[in-house]
């Protein structure tokens, strides 16, 4: 079902909680319903609602400009000019830097109003600048996020994990040096007395991942759903003509390549990987799939759509 006022409340329950307890885990679950439940709620053109958000279509589906019960449009309206507030948090003399999205920003640190500016491209690329822009030296720790899909965990709890444990290691660099610092709760935290120009770099690492679902989730059995970053990824009708979404598996085996797609979003990137229809109607009947990220998905007109899929080796 996954409505969208349902996914807005879930990011403020998350809020809350970190900020009671500081957790990272929050600000992954948080994260997560931000970039893919939450943004499919709204059209591109910011006109248009979903009030569910399956994961999975046969073509009824269609957002709307407006609902007898209109809760979902005018929540998302409200919520989405408040995301800049979600980024920092302050705890005493500690700044916590918990979503990458390009910014400045003064923050109150101790009896200081300290300038940062965050630069990047995310969530299509991990790499993210953090810039200090005070000419006063200031003393105090700088807590980054660093995302559970960046540590090979999908969520904090065994409900959905990845399939490979193989992740890639994320890297941080202070002014191009590597630099101590102490890992807890799902931050890095840097203690320095900082000054105007210091720059911290994060690489986090932007490999598609596959994820599977707990054995209890039995409508996800022997399926497995794309991530990049923390996108999730749907199968659409449109980029697979001719091809019902329902008779094919994931191969899984052939790895997954990513390309640059601005038709549907500037600087959005897709995935590309192999499929095989299911009922062995011809011969080698094997295809390259496209998938794009689940919040940009009916925007083409209606038809069938997937985010969880078949996989080949459940069907060999």
């Amino acid at each position: 079902y996954c409505e969208t006022c349902a996914s807005i409340g879930n990011v403020l329950w998350n809020y809350r909680m970190f900020l009671m307890d500081a957790d990272g885990k929050y600000y992954d679950v948080l994260e997560r319903t931000l970039y893919n439940a939450l943004l499919s709620g709204v059209s591109l053109s910011g006109d248009r609602f979903f009030y569910p958000n399956p994961l999975e279509s046969h073509g009824q589906h269609e957002r709307q400009a407006w609902f007898d019960c209109a809760c979902c449009p005018s929540n998302i309206c409200r919520f989405l000019p408040s995301v800049p507030g979600y980024i920092y948090a302050m705890d005493s003399s500690i700044v916590y830097v918990n979503l990458f999205i390009q910014n400045e920003a003064a923050l109150q640190v101790g009896n200081h109003l300290t300038h940062f500016e965050l630069s990047t491209k995310y969530p299509w690329d991990g790499k993210v600048v953090i810039r200090i822009k005070d000419s006063n030296p200031l003393p105090f720790t700088i807590a980054i996020r660093i995302p559970g899909w960046a540590r090979g965990e999908a969520v904090p709890s065994n409900l959905y994990e990845f399939t490979d444990d193989n992740v890639s290691p994320w890297k941080l660099q202070v002014n191009n040096k590597n630099y101590p610092f102490e890992f807890s709760k799902g931050y890095v935290f840097i203690y320095k007395t900082w000054n105007s120009g210091d720059e911290i770099e994060l690489e986090l690492p932007m490999e598609v991942q596959t994820i599977k679902a707990h054995p209890a989730v039995k409508a996800d059995s022997d399926k497995i759903a794309l991530q990049r970053g923390p996108l999730v990824y749907c199968l659409e009708w449109t980029d697979q003509p001719n091809i019902d979404l329902w008779n094919i598996a994931i191969n899984r085996q052939k790895g997954f390549k990513i390309y640059s797609d601005n038709s549907l979003l500037p600087g959005c990137f897709n995935i590309q990987g192999e499929a095989c229809r299911l009922d062995n109607s011809k011969a080698n009947d094997c295809f390259e799939f496209k998938a794009i990220p689940y919040f940009l998905w009916a925007h083409r007109g209606k038809g069938s759509m997937r985010v969880w899929m078949p996989y080949l080796a459940s069907h060999e």
